[in-house]
């Protein structure tokens, strides 16, 4: 169906009003309108309210790591950076997922009854341990016993799990071709 004149004058008139932010500070801000859990963000520090990501706290991980694994070449520090750059991820990752199980769980129980022993163990959050010390998959299975919360219906968790399955994987390949590159250039010494 064709657009009338009119229409898309009116059209065209909207949109020179609604161009966006003028400023760079806001243009940066509204860049950040899409992040849900940072996961593909092209920064390597986020700013968004859950995540307090800070340069401070990425440096301790790269020096952390990098003081244990000792690099002796530029081509192990390199792999060295790649991996901190993933464990941060990873990290992020494990961040965004709790701060989503956090919002499922107050969603839940303000879904309880009045009355409910459930709804009291969640105001509580009367847990025996910290959540964040969790794997993603044994703190699902954990949160599912506790309040029959069925995360693997909600397809948000369902990609952050997939996504911290990836992670795993490079962490370990990185590692894999960090120890044989270390190894062989200890040979050839």
């Amino acid at each position: 169906m064709p657009l009338s004149a009119k229409k898309l004058a009116a059209l065209r008139r909207n949109a020179l009003r609604s161009t966006g932010p003028k400023t760079p500070e806001g243009k940066k801000k509204s860049s950040r309108n899409a992040i849900r859990h940072g996961f593909f963000a092209r920064d390597l520090i986020v700013n968004c309210p859950y995540l307090n990501e800070s340069p401070a706290d990425y440096d301790r991980y790269d020096s952390v790591i990098t003081s244990h694994l000792c690099p002796n070449s530029q081509a192990q520090e390199l792999l060295a950076k790649k991996l901190t750059f993933s464990v941060w991820r990873q990290q992020r990752l494990i961040t965004a997922f709790l701060s989503h199980i956090e919002a499922r769980v107050h969603i839940l129980s303000e879904k309880l009854p009045r009355n409910s022993p459930l709804k009291k163990t969640f105001k509580e959050a009367d847990l025996p341990f910290n959540l964040s010390s969790l794997p993603p998959r044994l703190l699902c299975r954990h949160l599912s016993h506790i309040g029959r919360i069925s995360l693997s219906d909600d397809p948000l968790s369902r990609r952050l799990l997939k996504y911290q399955k990836s992670l795993a994987r490079e962490i370990s390949r990185l590692l894999d071709l960090y120890y044989t590159l270390k190894k062989d250039e200890d040979r050839d010494r």
